[in-house]
């Protein structure tokens, strides 16, 4: 984040009684803004995402007052926003938990801000991080309530064994009818899904610099060499390889 970014106009009603906005002819900002910009995150259009910030800011942020502490009135603004956002994440199809995870890192950070304009910058980063997500995620709104179930509990148990068996008794359905209705919606046989979503997060450890014995046992292989070469079988190269490229690939 940019650590001075230039100043963003905002104006608070220092009074919120109906009597008052109508007497100072100030009012919040509409909800038509918040909504354009809810609903590009919800369908993880990155570009009017951006062009909605742009509108909403543009027509000046007025907010309520919710602090007597200009600082805390900046968190709690943010706070409700990430809060927002993250809902409309979920309904685009973002696993909860991840989405709920990404929100509560995103509210540790918001406690360190300090001003209202620190906490736009921050908000307008993570809008885009949150439809990036929404947008590479599996999409699961429209799935068959047994397949969202399945892969909710396939994120949720990477660092674990992940048998089908288990996944289906979890679930309530044989191993045979959850792995026929898997490959017919998803495409892909369940076994596979679940060791593409390992080496998937088995990258995003790698980047945050866990080494590689690490993340082969955390993430279940039956060894470090199943471990790399299942990588170089997902992404061409090894993970030693793979850090040493310059750009490292989002898929």
């Amino acid at each position: 984040m940019n650590k001075n970014p230039k100043q963003v106009k905002a104006e608070v009603l220092e009074d919120s009684s109906i009597y008052e906005i109508r007497e100072s002819g100030l009012s919040h900002t509409p909800f038509s803004l918040e909504y354009q910009l809810f609903t590009a995150i919800r369908d993880g259009n990155e570009k009017l995402v951006t062009e909605s910030i742009d509108r909403y800011f543009e027509s000046g942020l007025v907010i309520g007052k919710m602090s007597n502490n200009s600082i805390k009135e900046a968190r709690y603004f943010a706070v409700a926003a990430i809060a927002t956002a993250t809902h409309y994440a979920i309904l685009g199809g973002l696993d909860e938990t991840t989405a709920y995870s990404m929100s509560d890192t995103y509210i540790r950070y918001i406690d360190n801000l300090q001003t209202i304009s620190e906490c736009v910058f921050y908000l307008k980063e993570r809008a885009l991080e949150l439809t990036d997500a929404v947008k590479n995620s599996s999409n699961t709104k429209d799935y068959p309530v047994h397949i969202a179930a399945c892969i909710h509990y396939v994120q949720n148990h990477l660092h674990e064994r992940l048998r089908i068996e288990d996944i289906a008794n979890a679930l309530g359905l044989s191993r045979d009818h959850l792995s026929r209705l898997f490959s017919k919606t998803i495409g892909t046989p369940l076994h596979q899904y679940i060791l593409n979503e390992k080496i998937k997060e088995a990258r995003s450890l790698l980047i945050q610099g866990y080494p590689i014995d690490k993340i082969s046992y955390t993430l279940c292989f039956s060894s470090e060499s199943h471990f790399i070469n299942s990588f170089r079988k997902f992404y061409g190269v090894t993970p030693k390889a793979y850090l040493k490229q310059p750009f490292q690939s989002d898929n």
